[in-house]
């Protein structure tokens, strides 16, 4: 019996890079998310409840993306989605640095949570299709559990520089967390079957 057999893996010939790029995503989502409030009270001087109002609206704002998703990922492919997604949220991550007004980080947390909304069903459908017969359960069992172990390990590291770094261990989070979806990316969109 292989070893993929006994752990229960799928085969991962040639879809390394996919497997790369989802640990790098996760670890990158995983340093900001716990500190996304605390982030913009701390690090922007936003009130909480403004805070609370922002995330809300970007949050009530971005649901039409799910659907919306659904249907580009049908029309461009998977692929193209899960990169524009990472791209976007490269973007927002990288203007959260040079903004500090909450109406623009409202347009900013909407446009992430776009991207956020795009990005899982994105992998869903490219996972669908690398998968081979038989295997498709234990790509979505890998991908969830890489997912939760780099959101993790993520979470640990943001701790990290920001309990070292104060304001600036902060902004070091959101600066590497849209590394991580500029790496996602382009190793998506270089990887070839």
């Amino acid at each position: 019996m292989a070893v993929i057999d006994t752990f229960g893996l799928p085969n991962t010939k040639g879809r390394r890079p996919l497997i790369v790029a989802q640990i790098v995503d996760a670890l990158g989502t995983g340093l900001f998310l716990p500190f996304a409030v605390v982030y913009f009270h701390a690090a922007k001087g936003i009130p909480l409840t403004t805070v609370g109002l922002m995330l809300s609206t970007g949050a009530l704002l971005s649901l039409p993306a799910g659907p919306l998703g659904g249907r580009l990922i049908d029309r461009i492919g998977p692929r193209r989605v899960l990169v524009s997604a990472n791209l976007i949220r490269v973007l927002t991550f990288t203007a959260y640095v040079f903004t500090d007004t909450p109406w623009q980080l409202v347009v900013l947390v909407t446009a992430t949570m776009w991207g956020d909304s795009l990005f899982r069903p994105s992998v869903f459908a490219l996972v669908a299709q690398v998968a081979d017969d038989g295997h498709r359960a234990r790509w979505y069992a890998m991908d969830r559990s890489l997912r939760n172990a780099g959101i993790g390990a993520g979470g640990l590291i943001g701790s990290t520089f920001v309990g070292w770094g104060g304001t600036s261990g902060y902004t070091a989070v959101v600066v590497l967390n849209a590394v991580s979806f500029l790496l996602a990316a382009g190793l998506v969109a270089t990887w070839r079957r």
